[in-house]
């Protein structure tokens, strides 16, 4: 693979994961971020190798999403408890 062509998709995937984090309303970058960056890459290395290995990208992304979900309720939760 060509150096240059790498440095593109990583800049890409972090493009994407700022993007990501903003829509959702964090103020920084997590790695479930990164990971959609990388995971909705057309053509992508992180892609292709989760399919070599027999896992899905797209229920991954699916995965993740609800996770951070999930986190989200309990982050709303706890400072509902605060309050």
């Amino acid at each position: 693979m060509d150096p240059n062509r790498l440095a593109e998709k990583a800049q890409d995937a972090v493009r994407q994961a700022q993007s990501t984090a903003q829509r959702q309303g964090h103020s920084q970058i997590e790695a479930e971020h990164l990971a959609v960056g990388l995971l909705e890459q057309e053509g992508g290395v992180a892609s292709r190798v989760l399919e070599k290995a027999g896992v899905s990208p797209a229920t991954l992304l699916d995965e993740v999403a609800h996770e951070r979900a999930e986190e989200t309720w309990r982050w709303m939760a706890r400072r509902l408890e605060r309050w």
